[in-house]
This record gives structure tokens, C-alpha cells and sequence, in this order.
């Protein structure tokens, strides 16, 4: 059985090319923005208790909030495998 793959457009297709079903970009980019808020907090939240300061403070919670945000992304167009 061979395992449908995601176009660039976002459409699921099968062996033949045929699209059978559309990605949902709305809810995957909901998703990681929800979960990458997540990240940026509690980093900040952490990073702030062990005595970061200033724009090393908020830069280590941007860039935790960017990989959340685009590891959650790959997952959902199962470029990573969910474990």
C-alpha cells in the first residue's frame, strides 16, 4: 500500500496524481500558532526565572516560538512523522 503524499498546493494525491483531498491550511496554521504561543511563554517564563534580561530575553522566546511554529507545520503536512 503506498502512502498518499501532499502536493506544494496543499492537495493529498495518490498514485495516479489524482487530488483527492485539499490540506487544510487554516486549521494547520492555527495549530502552530497556538502551540508556538505556548513555546514563546513558557520560554519566556524560564529564561526570565534564570536571569536573561532584555533582548536576549525576548530572543530566546522568539526563536523557540519559530521552531514550534514550523516543526508543528511539517508535522501536519506529514513532512515529520508523528511518534
Amino acid at each position: 500500500m503506498k502512502i498518499p503524499k501532499l502536493s506544494f498546493r496543499g492537495e493529498m494525491v495518490m498514485n495516479g496524481g489524482n487530488p483527492t483531498e485539499k490540506f487544510n491550511w487554516a486549521d494547520a496554521v492555527f495549530d502552530a500558532t497556538i502551540m508556538s504561543g505556548i513555546s514563546f511563554f513558557a520560554t519566556l517564563a524560564g529564561a526570565g526565572v534564570s536571569g536573561l534580561e532584555g533582548a536576549r530575553l525576548i530572543g530566546s522566546a522568539l526563536i523557540s516560538a519559530g521552531a514550534t511554529f514550523f516543526t508543528i507545520l511539517a508535522i501536519k503536512r506529514n513532512l515529520i512523522k508523528e511518534t
